[in-house]
């Protein structure tokens, strides 16, 4: 992301090309409605297992499937894991009110592989099996103002990830606008929906008009910043919410199983990168030498440890 005022935000993406960050979530988010996640895990030990994420939009009847990093064509409801394994996933309406769409649906995952068919149970239902995630830090530790009046979050933090007797750290750094504050909020609450859960997820903090309230004022951009900070910590401390999809997609994690890591940076007016732009070698020119070329853009390459 850039600007071409004050202030500019660049992120570098490593690994292959993906739908990532708060615009595949986006793509995903179909109004109001419920998500269910589901976890498979082919070895049955692997710290990451593959995560079946179900969007249903109960008054439209719209269905989005994700597995793992691929979402599936509109109307499939049927899928196949590397292992082999044959998963399906069933939306049930409960009862048959007329008003039917505006009622509860059962939701189900079955996966058939060389153990039988089973039936997977839903990520929220599994919060007193195992904690995943410790010593979570998080903390938004500063709050830049691009050159058209939009406010950028930097969300820093870790936690570590545990499963099997495996463990590792998880470290994140990215900024981020308060809508997508605001969107991963809608979606965690949308994974505890019709669960006796959501009436206690943390609150997040109310939006203001911009005609009532200069979103570009110093005090304003500190309350928000103390606001957002306290629902993230309380949010990413609540059972299973640390681990949600669209969670580690916020925090720039993404899917575990995949290689890509999302980091970004503020670059202020009269900053620099460091980074200088040289001549390459450009065509042969008869009678020798060769012609200089320019390159027309410059490529951030991050190196990142995990």
């Amino acid at each position: 992301r850039s600007s071409t005022s004050s202030t500019s935000s660049r992120r570098a993406r490593r690994g292959r090309t993906s739908a990532s960050g708060p615009a595949a979530c986006a793509a995903m988010n179909l109004g109001a409605d419920v998500t269910r996640i589901w976890e498979y895990r082919v070895r049955g030990d692997e710290l990451d297992p593959v995560r079946i994420v179900l969007r249903h939009n109960p008054i439209t009847s719209l269905v989005a499937i994700r597995v793992g990093n691929t979402e599936l064509p509109s109307g499939d409801m049927q899928f196949r894991l590397s292992n082999g394994a044959l998963g399906r996933v069933f939306v049930e309406p409960q009862g048959n009110s007329l008003f039917q769409r505006f009622g509860r649906f059962s939701y189900q995952c079955v996966v058939a592989d060389n153990k039988g068919e089973h039936q997977l149970r839903e990520s929220n239902e599994m919060v007193k099996d195992y904690d995943e995630i410790h010593n979570v830090k998080v903390n938004i530790t500063q709050v830049v103002v691009d050159g058209t009046r939009t406010a950028w979050y930097k969300v820093e933090g870790s936690m570590t990830q545990t499963f099997a007797g495996q463990s590792r750290l998880l470290s994140f750094a990215v900024h981020r606008r308060f809508r997508e504050f605001r969107l991963t909020y809608s979606q965690i609450v949308s994974a505890y929906k019709q669960t006796h859960l959501v009436s206690s997820l943390p609150r997040h903090p109310p939006r203001e008009l911009n005609v009532v309230q200069d979103h570009a004022d110093t005090a304003f951009l500190e309350a928000r910043r103390v606001g957002l900070e306290t629902w993230l910590r309380n949010t990413l401390l609540f059972p299973r919410a640390a681990i949600n999809p669209d969670m580690l997609t916020f925090l720039g994690i993404g899917d575990g199983s995949s290689s890509m890591r999302e980091v970004s940076l503020a670059v202020l007016q009269n900053e620099s990168l460091g980074l200088k732009l040289k001549k390459r070698q450009g065509q042969a020119l008869e009678g020798g030498g060769f012609a200089p070329t320019y390159p027309q853009a410059a490529v951030l390459s991050l190196t990142m440890s995990e």
